[in-house]
């Protein structure tokens, strides 16, 4: 061995504690884990939303810092809203300063990651990507669209209706999520 360290980071988006403790004795490899690993409850952001919180931990700033408050954000030229994109960040990520430090880092599925960057091995994106995939290097994408690879959730089935000051995000293909993101208009 070359005295190297490998670091894992899981990340499980909105997995309740008593959850993860109840059914524990049925997922033998992530007991294992965190039995030999480290392992922590973390506090959320404030506002607690998946983008913001996931953008928190990768750089270690708060939401209003980053730039990534929930879902959405207005396009003051378009006088809209637009789902948010790593475009909108206005903070570096643990992998940026990993990468630009000569050391490798690989990322799978992050929220907040499309459109992907180049970083020093790959990165696929998670969360808020439109179409199935998207990779850094390209070639990996190319791969993964031939292996059928999805990502997380695709965007494209998604339909935003606003209406009563929220915003409620809908399923076209008829799977209604229970995801509703209070938004001030």
């Amino acid at each position: 061995m070359s005295g190297k360290k490998n670091v894992i980071v899981l990340g499980f988006d909105g997995l309740d504690p008593y959850y993860l403790n109840k059914f524990l004795n049925k997922l033998p490899h992530l007991r294992k884990v965190i039995q030999e690993g480290c392992f922590g409850i973390l506090k959320s952001t404030i506002p607690p939303v998946t983008p913001g919180a996931w953008v928190g931990i990768t750089s270690g700033t708060n939401p209003g810092k980053s730039g990534i408050l929930g879902f959405f954000k207005f396009d003051r030229t378009a006088y809209r809203f637009k789902l948010i994109s790593a475009r909108d960040k206005q903070v570096k990520d643990v992998w940026d300063i990993i990468s630009n430090n000569g050391y490798t880092c690989g990322l799978v599925n992050v929220p907040v990651t499309y459109p992907p960057k180049r970083i020093k091995h790959f990165m696929i994106s998670g969360r808020f990507t439109p179409g199935r995939v998207a990779a850094f290097p390209k070639s990996l994408e190319r791969s993964l669209k031939s292996a059928g690879y999805i990502s997380f959730i695709d965007i494209t089935n998604l339909a935003f209706i606003c209406a009563n000051k929220r915003l409620i995000r809908i399923n076209i293909e008829k799977e209604i999520t229970n995801e509703i993101c209070v938004a001030s208009l």
